[in-house]
């Protein structure tokens, strides 16, 4: 991407440290981490290479290994360097062997079709645009593709703005300065571009909602800042005025050629 202001993880390195905690054991398994453990239960194989896009400190390999009983290789991908090193030293004495790469998920190292199962969780919405991200996540996967991200009924653009109160926030434009995307898109969408991408693969799309609310509202004591954590607001689960539907996409791939491009 040619403005890389998004890319706000690398300065948030205290919330690594929140991710390697998690990892070791020293926090709670995230619900999130828990339920799409389970949704991949049933569709593994032995010996499946799964590959984890934006991964963070590989925190959601603990409910893996857990909920897997069957052997399966790892690899967690990430663009954030700090992360990735943190996971390297939190799994390196994993009786199975975890790899961990730097990898933007824009354009993943990985040649087509290298592993089994590529999962993303809680990362799409994060970005400026998804089309090329779903392109490299389907093309490097040989049997499927899991996704959790929140959907609406209606697409939304959404930055939160980053700073103190009483900083000049935005430059001359009005733009933010610092900020992270909280983007949220239709299943009609995701489905439309899903189809594009992957031409005729099975697409499931579900709710999340094998998750624990009490668990969710412990989580958010874990955060790094108190406003920022998710917790419930009725059945759902909310991220400040942000009502999070959250889904699980599954694609089941054929062997058609992947011949849209994006950014």
């Amino acid at each position: 991407m040619s403005n890389d202001t998004w890319r706000i993880w690398n300065k948030r390195i205290e919330y690594g440290e929140i991710l390697a905690k998690r990892a070791r054991g020293d926090l709670p398994e995230m619900e999130s981490s828990k339920a799409l453990a389970k949704f991949i239960k049933p569709i593994i194989q032995p010996h499946d290479q799964i590959l984890d896009v934006g991964c963070g400190v590989g925190h959601y390999l603990n409910s893996l290994d857990r909920e897997i009983e069957l052997p399966f290789n790892y690899t967690g991908a990430d663009a954030t360097e700090e992360y990735i090193a943190l996971a390297k030293n939190v799994w390196q004495d994993r009786e199975r062997q975890a790899d961990f790469k730097v990898a933007d998920v824009f354009a993943l190292p990985f040649e087509p079709e290298s592993f089994d199962i590529v999962i993303s969780a809680n990362l799409l919405l994060h970005l400026p645009s998804i089309v090329t991200p779903l392109q490299e996540m389907v093309r490097v996967s040989k049997r499927a593709v899991v996704i959790r991200t929140p959907c609406a009924k209606r697409c939304f653009r959404i930055k939160e703005v980053l700073g103190k109160p009483d900083d000049n926030l935005f430059d001359e434009n009005g733009e933010p300065k610092e900020f992270y995307y909280f983007n949220l898109y239709s299943t009609e969408y995701l489905e439309a571009i899903i189809k594009k991408i992957a031409g005729i693969a099975k697409i499931s799309i579900k709710t999340d909602s094998d998750f624990n609310p009490e668990n969710i509202e412990a989580e958010s004591r874990y955060g790094n800042r108190a406003e920022n954590t998710t917790q419930m607001q009725g059945k759902l689960q909310a991220n400040g005025p942000i009502l999070m539907d959250w889904k699980i996409i599954l694609i089941e791939k054929n062997q058609q050629k992947i011949t849209l491009t994006g950014s």
